[in-house]
């Protein structure tokens, strides 16, 4: 078992040096609308520093094309709240228009140093 002053040491340096990005999470929030609808906005939940990394690059055949998908590994500070469905938005990232959909995530372990995730890259 790792002291909590030395693991804490540890986190701290290694966000200041790994996390080179600052990343915006958002969360979707639903409600009812006076009219019987529902809405869904997208609420910014968070900034947290963050490094957002290319994974793995497949192909699927569809529809009689070929459609690319890449799987990225975004990881942030150990203990950092992150859901299923979040979006994660990279600020002042070259491409204004992309974010990344949370589809897994390690969060709630002990003794690491970050919480990574598995995201599907989106545009909109």
């Amino acid at each position: 078992m790792i002291p909590t002053s030395l693991l804490n040491k540890l986190r701290s340096v290694s966000d200041k040096y790994h996390l080179a990005n600052t990343l915006e999470v958002y969360r979707t929030d639903t409600n009812i609308d006076g009219s019987g609808g529902i809405t869904n906005i997208d609420r910014l939940v968070a900034e947290t520093p963050g490094r957002v990394i290319a994974k793995v690059f497949s192909e699927e055949q569809e529809g009689g094309g070929l459609a690319g998908n890449t799987k990225w590994l975004v990881v942030v500070p150990s203990q950092f709240g992150i859901m299923p469905d979040d979006k994660i938005i990279i600020r002042n990232d070259v491409f204004s228009d992309r974010y990344f959909l949370v589809i897994a995530s390690d969060a709630g372990q002990t003794e690491g140093l970050f919480t990574s995730m598995e995201a599907i890259e989106r545009w909109n």
